[in-house]
């Protein structure tokens, strides 16, 4: 665990002011333990996540610009931070869109989790992977949910209760309409989720029938919100732990959060 987290960090930084306005420029705060990440506040307010790589190898990553969160890759930025001259580097520069806490503090949480996996010194191959991640996430914050809330409880909790948390995790579905929640090899594991007393599930003319070859698997379980039950904020925590020391493996999984 940091010591403190993202938000706090970012509440502690002044929005900053320097001429020319053309140029990137932030001030910033160090994450406590993590030499390579930055969190910076741009000119707008707005909430940035800096990250540096030593690792140049292969093609530069295109920018992403979303409604609510853009980034660009290996930027030349001038910095600035408390107490300190005016510094220049090369940052991929991840930042929040929107101004409103809610969302701010959601696009610091979310960089967390990512700061976690991906350990310090992530190469660019590894930034890259990370930031469509996010992005996948954000997009997915505009849209209406595709399932209940039980299903998503009911596939995290399978990936935490596994026996191979990374091996889950890379198996587990980036596509929304996929037909199966994992797939690992000839496996096709589907899990389903009872929000009622009785165990009734519904399959798809797909999932009745697997690929030639195949084997499909259901796992069935009842999930039913109660007081002081495990929250998925908790399950998700509880993954991240089992899976940080493999950042090498996990980042190939672009299915968010």
């Amino acid at each position: 665990m940091m010591p403190a987290g993202l938000a706090d960090i970012f509440e502690g930084i002044h929005t900053p002011f320097a001429e020319p306005s053309d140029r990137p420029f932030y001030a910033v705060m160090p994450v406590p333990g993590h030499a390579s990440y930055l969190v910076g506040k741009d000119r707008e307010s707005l909430a940035c996540l800096l990250v540096s790589t030593s690792d140049r190898t292969g093609r530069p990553h295109s920018p992403i610009r979303l409604e609510s969160l853009d980034a660009q890759f290996e930027l030349h930025c001038h910095l600035k931070k408390s107490g300190e001259p005016e510094q220049e580097g090369t940052f991929t520069v991840i930042r929040c869109r929107e101004s409103d806490s809610e969302t701010t503090r959601y696009f610091l949480s979310v960089c967390e989790t990512i700061l976690r996996v991906l350990g310090d010194d992530p190469t660019r191959a590894q930034i890259a992977t990370a930031v469509n991640r996010l992005a996948a996430i954000f997009q997915k914050i505009r849209q209406p949910p595709a399932r209940p809330l039980n299903g998503l409880f009911g596939e995290l909790y399978f990936l935490l209760r596994s026996g191979n948390a990374v091996r889950a995790l890379t198996a587990w579905r980036v596509d929304e309409n996929a037909r199966f929640d994992f797939v690992d090899g000839d496996v096709r594991l589907d899990v389903k989720a009872a929000g009622g007393r009785n165990r009734v599930h519904t399959f798809s003319y797909e999932q009745c029938n697997p690929p030639s070859g195949t084997i499909a698997v259901v796992a069935s379980m009842h999930v039913e919100q109660i007081a002081g039950g495990p929250s998925l904020r908790s399950v998700v925590g509880q993954i991240e732990s089992r899976v940080s020391g493999h950042s090498d493996r996990c980042s190939s999984c672009t299915r968010p959060w």
